[in-house]
Formats: structure tokens, sequence, C-alpha cells
């Protein structure tokens, strides 16, 4: 068992955020709108604080779109991203191949949304047995994040749906996923800064 984070590790960017800048820079509203929320982000130090900024910009970036444009919209992209070979990490995606092959479960979890990640995996040819990942959902005003997987969310996710964390390897490259990485048998670090590395091996004698 294998899981796999998906921005930074499988990607060499986040593609989630990719897809909110793109959208606000076209559209000079949207970008004055989110300028609080952005800068809120930007000078957050806590995880939590930035997931709640970033919910924040992703509902005034996605106001006025509904859920069959959105899926659209984000299924092309995915499949732009999935093939420029700039965006994914050819290494990453041949490790997952050989443990696919050699009979691995290969789990991704990600907070980027479900749809945006899923086309992504498929262009990019990535194997995987389950895809665990954020929600939207089309509220007034538009698409909104309904279910953010994301530090102690993408955990409890895994477990609610029956993952054996307790057995797997977890891939990351971030320490917001430190909740999920305390739940794994073994930790691998791919993509990370070198602070990372370290963070992670002061919270926990983890493998890298």
């Amino acid at each position: 068992m294998v899981v796999y984070d998906l921005d930074g590790v499988i990607t060499t960017k986040d593609t989630f955020a990719s897809m909110l800048t793109r959208r606000l820079l076209a559209s000079p509203w949207r970008l004055v709108r989110a300028r609080t929320a952005v800068m809120s982000w930007a000078r957050s130090t806590q995880t939590e604080d930035k997931a709640a900024a970033a919910r924040e910009i992703t509902e005034i970036t996605l106001s006025g779109m509904g859920h069959s444009e959105y899926v659209a919209h984000v299924e092309a992209l995915g499949a732009r991203l999935g093939g420029d070979p700039r965006w994914v990490r050819s290494s990453t995606v041949d490790r997952i191949k050989r443990q696919y092959e050699s009979g691995a479960r290969i789990v991704i979890a990600t907070a980027t949304e479900e749809t945006l990640a899923s086309a992504l995996l498929k262009r990019a040819q990535v194997p995987h047995h389950n895809l665990s990942a954020s929600q939207v959902a089309e509220q007034h005003g538009g698409v909104a994040i309904v279910d953010h997987r994301i530090v102690q969310r993408k955990a409890d996710a895994l477990l609610e749906a029956g993952v054996p964390m307790q057995n797997a390897e977890f891939v990351t490259d971030s320490m917001a996923d430190l909740p999920t990485a305390r739940l794994a048998r073994h930790v691998v670090i791919i993509g990370a800064s070198a602070r990372t590395h370290r963070e992670y091996s002061e919270a926990r004698h983890l493998a890298t």
C-alpha cells in the first residue's frame, strides 16, 4: 500500500492554485475582490489559516460559474497540465508505475479538487486504485469547496475510506501532511525543501 500526495510530489507545482490564479488573472474584478483574501493567505503562517483563506479565494474565483461549466473547465486544464512534462514529475510517475505493476495498491490523496486531479492523473497516465480529493458543489452564486481535504481532513478522509494507513508508505512534500504522515508505517519525502526534511525528522523519526 502506497499513498501519494499529488502537488509537489507527482506534479512540480500546485495544480488547484494554478487553476485559481489563471481564472483570477483573466478577470480583473475578481482579482480586486480576492485581494484581501490573497493578502491574508500570504501573511498566514499557520496551515489552517492558509486553508481558510484559500477557501475564500476559491469562492470568489469560482463565483458565477455553474457546476457543468466548472467541470468542463477543469477537465480541459487537467488534461493540459497532465501532458506537460514541466508540470509532471516523471521520476515519481515511473516510481508509481513500478509499484503498481509489482502489485502495490496505489492511493492518491490530495487537497486539489477531484475532477481536476482525476483529469491530470489520466492524462499523465498515473496508475492508481483510489483517489481521495477535495470536493466542490454548486451553491448560490457559484461553485464552492464543500470538503477541503487538507491537514487533518486529508488524514480523516483516508481513514473514512478504509485505507489501512498503519500498513502504508506515505509520499509527501509538505508539513501540511503531518497528520497523514503520523498514521503511516513509513514516510518518503519527494520534492521537498531541506527545511521540510528537517521538520519531518524533528516531528517524528521518519525514514526519508
